[in-house]
């Protein structure tokens, strides 16, 4: 097997176990909120690491938010997965795309909170 080869192989290996990993979240949000009305996708260049957001059906003046994909990126680097859910009144953050924008900022700083706290200092 050449590198070509290994690297495609990894690649679809990583894919198989997103797409297994989103499919058992998923049915599990859905269980209880239904289907999602929306999702937006953020794909990290260079690695290709994938979180969605999911905007699921507004419930009594509530409207909810689920990050999918975060988990694998906290564990690479070393600490325990996490995933983000939002529950916030409809009125709550603007439009719909600037709620988003937040939710994936809010994933950003994570991921860059964790990598500070992980580095090591010399002093």
């Amino acid at each position: 097997m050449n590198q070509e080869e290994a690297g495609s192989e990894e690649v679809r290996s990583r894919v198989f176990k997103f797409d297994l990993y989103r499919t058992v979240v998923l049915s599990h949000y859905m269980k209880y909120w239904g289907q999602p009305l929306e999702r937006v996708v953020s794909v990290r260049g260079g690695d290709g690491a994938v979180i969605e957001v999911y905007r699921f059906s507004l419930t009594n003046g509530t409207v909810r938010f689920a990050t999918v994909g975060l988990f694998f990126q906290t564990v690479r680097q070393g600490v325990g997965g996490v995933e983000y859910f939002f529950a916030l009144p409809d009125d709550l953050g603007g439009r719909v795309r600037m709620r988003f924008l937040t939710i994936f900022w809010i994933c950003l700083h994570t991921l860059k909170r964790i990598s500070k706290a992980l580095g090591g200092r010399v002093l």
